[in-house]
């Protein structure tokens, strides 16, 4: 009994290890929000408890938002952007991927046509990326976002 319980122990912490050494976390600036990550629906499991995103260490593909309160006259108006798909790969270290925030709409239009993220790892180096708009219509909050992502890629593999 005691060498299965050995056994097992030594078992789970060699399956730990090989995790932890394949698995990357990825630090979302505010006003993020992640939809689909790898062609799933988020969930509670793709986060840990710091709210930093459990990614891969392969290539990576997210679906995500930018949704911040934006001054508009005397107002604050809730931004949303179009959908952003972002396609890269972390091959060694943890990441941070944030934006610059928004002053006004044109500031936010402007940054939707350029997508200048500020995409790093822990070392301070850029992390190459690739990243392209979806215009959806619709009604917000009832996007089949996983469904969006498979249409897209189909797309771009046609080409």
């Amino acid at each position: 009994m005691k060498k299965i319980i050995s056994s097992l122990l030594l078992l789970f912490t060699c399956f730990n290890l090989h995790a932890q050494e394949t698995t990357h976390l990825l630090e979302l600036g505010r006003g993020i929000v992640v939809h689909v990550v790898n062609g799933e629906a988020v969930e509670n499991g793709f986060f840990n408890d710091n709210n930093q995103l459990i990614l891969n260490q392969a290539e990576n593909q997210l679906l995500l938002t930018l949704e911040q309160p934006i001054p508009y006259n005397t107002m604050k108006e809730k931004y949303r952007s179009n959908l952003i798909v972002l396609t890269f790969e972390l091959t060694s270290s943890n990441a941070t991927l944030s934006y610059p925030l928004f002053r006004d709409k044109a500031d936010a239009r402007a940054f939707e046509q350029e997508l200048n993220f500020e995409f790093i790892d822990t070392e301070n180096s850029s992390i190459r990326f690739v990243a392209d708009t979806i215009a959806t219509t619709g009604f917000v909050g009832f996007e089949d976002f996983v469904g969006i992502l498979k249409e897209y890629n189909r797309k771009q593999q046609e080409q």
